[in-house]
C-alpha cells in the first residue's frame, strides 16, 4: 500500500528534526538568537547614551520595539509553500537565517562594529534644568583657552543642545556660562567613549559679582570736556584691582561702568535698576543743594548710556582704587579708594567722584 503524499511529507519532517544536521542547526539558531539579543541591547544602550538627546523625535522604547517588530515580521514570512491540502511547511525566513553560518558571521561582524562604536563615540549635551532665574543662557566651550565649539545658546524653548563626536580622542574642556555672568567655570575630561551631561545652570557653581558705576561729581564735571568737544586737554580713568591697573582714555562728562568683562558689563547695564540709580543721583543733588530746576539736566547726562571699562571681575568686599589723571600729569586730580558692598547678587555700586 503506497503512503499518501501528506503522510510522506510528515514522516520526512519528523526524521529531519532528529537528524544530526537539524540538531546542529538548532544549536546555531539558539546561539545566534542570543547574539542578536546582545547586539540589540548594546545598540539600544549606545543610542541612549549618545544619540537619544540629539534625535529627540526618536525615543529609546520606540527604537527597540521597531527592531523586534521587524524581526517578528521577517519570522512570520513562510519560506515554503503549502501543499494542495493546506499543509504549512515548518521553515520560516527568520529561523532559517538565524540557523545559518552566514548569520553567525554577520552578527559577529556587527558586534565588533558595535564595540568599535562604544570605544570611539563620545557626546556633549547641555540641558536646561528650569531653575528659577533667567530663561536664556549662553555657554562657551573652550580647549586650551581656544573655542572648541560655537557658543551654545540654551533656553526654555530649546532645552537640549549638543551632539555626538566620533574618533575625537581625550579632551580637557572648560564650560563657562558667559551670559548671564556669575557662575564658576566647569571643567570636564571627555574621553573617546564617555557621554558628558551638564545641566544649565544647575551644574555650575554660582558666584556673587559686583560692578562699579563711576559718576563724575559736580566738581569733576567742571574739568571734564563734553562728549561733543574737541578738547586740548585730555583725561583718563585708572582703576587698580588686585595688583592690576586698567585705564580708560579720553574720559568725558559721562559715567563709566567697570568690574567685569565686556560681555558681562553689557548684561549688567541691560538689567540695571534705573529707578534705584535715579534715586541715588537725586539724593546726591539734594545734599549738594542743587535747585530742582537744574537737577533734570544733570540726571539726563548721568543716565545716558555709560562707557564700559573691561576689567577683572569684582566681588563683594573687594578693595579697589579709582583715579582721574590729566594727560601728562603725575598726580591724579581725583582719587578714591572703594570697598565693594555686599548684598544682592550681581549688583551695581555707585561712586560719585569729586575733585580732590
Amino acid at each position: 500500500m503506497r503512503p499518501i503524499p501528506r503522510q510522506t511529507e510528515w514522516l520526512a519532517a519528523v526524521m529531519s528534526r532528529n537528524s544530526p544536521e537539524a540538531k546542529g542547526s538548532l544549536t546555531r539558531y539558539r546561539v545566534n538568537l542570543l547574539l542578536f539579543a546582545v547586539l540589540t541591547a548594546a545598540a539600544t544602550l549606545w543610542f541612549f547614551l549618545h544619540l537619544k538627546l540629539w534625535m529627540e523625535a526618536t525615543s529609546l522604547l520606540g527604537g527597540t520595539v521597531s527592531l523586534w517588530a521587524l524581526w517578528k515580521l521577517l519570522s512570520s514570512l513562510p519560506s515554503s509553500v503549502t501543499d494542495e491540502a493546506g499543509s504549512l511547511g515548518e521553515s520560516f525566513v527568520g529561523e532559517s537565517f538565524l540557523g545559518s553560518r552566514a548569520a553567525t558571521e554577520l552578527l559577529a561582524f556587527l558586534l565588533v562594529l558595535q564595540a568599535l562604536l562604544y570605544a570611539t563615540t563620545s557626546s556633549i549635551y547641555l540641558t536646561y534644568d528650569a531653575a528659577p532665574g533667567p530663561s536664556e543662557y549662553l555657554v562657551e566651550v573652550k580647549r586650551f583657552g581656544n573655542p572648541y565649539l560655537e557658543p551654545l545658546k540654551i533656553r526654555s524653548q530649546q532645552r537640549v543642545v549638543g551632539r555626538p563626536f566620533f574618533l575625537a580622542g581625550k579632551r580637557e574642556l572648560e564650560f563657562r556660562i558667559v551670559q548671564p555672568p556669575g557662575f564658576e567655570p566647569e571643567r570636564r575630561t571627555v574621553y573617546p567613549w564617555n557621554p558628558v551631561r551638564l545641566q544649565v545652570p544647575g551644574s555650575f557653581k554660582s558666584r556673587q559679582l559686583a560692578t562699579l558705576r563711576v559718576v563724575p561729581g559736580l566738581s569733576l564735571l567742571q574739568r571734564l570736556p563734553k562728549r561733543s568737544d574737541d578738547p586740548e586737554t585730555l583725561y583718563s580713568l585708572r582703576v587698580a584691582i588686585g595688583g592690576q591697573t586698567f585705564q580708560l582714555d579720553d574720559l568725558r562728562r559721562e559715567c563709566v561702568l567697570l568690574g567685569a568683562s565686556g560681555e558681562a558689563l553689557e548684561w549688567f547695564a541691560a538689567g540695571q535698576d534705573k529707578d534705584a540709580f535715579r534715586q541715588v543721583l537725586l539724593e546726591y543733588l539734594t545734599r549738594a543743594r542743587v535747585p530742582e530746576a537744574k537737577q533734570a539736566q544733570h540726571l539726563v547726562r548721568w543716565q545716558a548710556e555709560a562707557r564700559h571699562l573691561a576689567t577683572s571681575e569684582l566681588k563683594p568686599e573687594d578693595s579697589i582704587k579709582v583715579e582721574i589723571y590729566r594727560a601728562g600729569a603725575d598726580q591724579p586730580i581725583a582719587s578714591r579708594p572703594v570697598t565693594m558692598k555686599g548684598g544682592a547678587k550681581d549688583h551695581i555700586d555707585t561712586l560719585v567722584l569729586e575733585v580732590d
